[in-house]
């Protein structure tokens, strides 16, 4: 994490006839590296420093798994999904939110990055998604919902300077 960029070249899921599975990302895509700002990689390096007091604990103990995670069991192993999910839940219960699942946090994050005009293909990259259809499937109902406020700052641009203002 030291360059403030984060390489994904697997991940895991549980399924329901070999238990939890880690492999390769489901497309090429999804093998990626994603860049974060100085704020998060503060939050990250302090997050690893963290797991390094329980990795220790496990080797004294002689439970350490090796496995590189990012996002580690107490043992260093990978996370249960399942389990993961369940401690998410209750901060989001505790603050009165509406329930999410963890996945949701991916279209929450696509939303965001509409909202503030990031491009297309930032956002298919960013997420992971293999083409655009995928993305737009997921999130295309929110770049409509924006086209009525950009078709009006166009026309303010064309009508401004139409009248020779300035845009």
């Amino acid at each position: 994490m030291k360059s403030g960029r984060l390489l994904i070249q697997r991940g895991h899921a549980r399924s329901g006839t070999q238990g939890l599975a880690i492999g390769e990302p489901k497309t090429e895509v999804g093998r990626r590296t994603i860049a974060f700002d100085p704020q998060m990689v503060k939050v990250l390096k302090q997050h690893r420093k963290q797991q390094g007091f329980g990795r220790r604990r496990a080797a004294r103990d002689g439970h350490l798994e090796e496995g590189g995670f990012m996002f580690a069991s107490e043992h260093g192993g990978p996370l249960d999904p399942d389990s993961f999910s369940a401690t998410f839940r209750g901060p989001i219960k505790m603050a009165g939110l509406h329930p999410i699942r963890l996945h949701d946090l991916r279209h929450t994050l696509a939303s965001h990055l509409i909202s503030i005009g990031m491009s297309p293909p930032f956002i298919q990259y960013r997420l992971g998604h293999a083409n655009f259809e995928i993305m737009l499937g997921t999130c295309g109902h929110l770049f409509s919902a924006m086209e009525a406020d950009d078709v009006e700052g166009v026309a303010d641009q064309i009508y401004l300077t139409a009248d020779g203002g300035t845009p």
